[in-house]
């Protein structure tokens, strides 16, 4: 399943220069999703605290009739 994944630090004023990421992730389920785009800002930004996610499963385009 593909899923759209937000992640940004959960207090945005104790880090203000820290952006907000938006990514696309192909995952067995939303955890995995989540813990995937987790674990990669993380990387990016490994002196955030908490962080607020959110995800959402992407749909395939319907196809034309």
């Amino acid at each position: 399943m593909r899923y759209a994944v937000t992640v940004e630090p959960e207090v945005r004023l104790d880090h203000p220069d820290v952006p907000l990421a938006k990514s696309i992730v192909d995952a067995g389920d939303k955890d995995d999703a989540l813990e995937q785009a987790e674990r990669a800002y993380r990387q990016l930004y490994p002196g955030v605290g908490k962080l607020k996610s959110s995800v959402v499963r992407v749909r395939p385009p319907r196809q034309p009739r």
